[in-house]
């Protein structure tokens, strides 16, 4: 059953100028040690960073909050299975707040153009 669906759009460029202007702090801050470590490199990099950002904000709206005292971008992981296909894993306050609204499963899907990148997160449960 469907508990929630969220979604999400970003201009990449703002990724990017968030990246020019706070360069790791802005990961660290922003992405778990795992989602950094896999990180694409070269002229994909912003565009991919976007996806896991509009991802996390989807995830977010599914789970009902916003960043802040409860949930922190860090407890939001967006990982890749080996054939590539995005994957949610939840961590901490994220975790116990998807227990308590009943959601088991959370499908992700992430696409980008040029300008802007869109993910799609559907959460279901019992």
């Amino acid at each position: 059953m469907i508990k929630g669906v969220g979604i999400d759009s970003i201009e990449i460029a703002r990724i990017g100028r968030c990246w020019e202007r706070f360069g790791e702090r802005f990961l660290k801050r922003v992405f778990t040690s795992e989602e950094r470590a896999t990180l694409r490199s070269g002229s994909r990099l912003i565009s991919h960073l976007a996806g896991k950002f509009a991802a996390k904000e989807a995830t977010l709206k599914v789970l009902g909050t916003g960043i802040g005292n409860s949930i922190s971008w860090r407890d939001i992981q967006i990982l890749e299975n080996p054939g590539g296909r995005p994957r949610i894993i939840l961590k901490r306050k994220a975790s116990q707040q998807a227990q308590k609204l009943g959601i088991d499963t959370l499908s992700v899907s992430i696409t980008h153009d040029r300008e802007k990148a869109i993910a799609v997160v559907i959460g279901e449960g019992g």
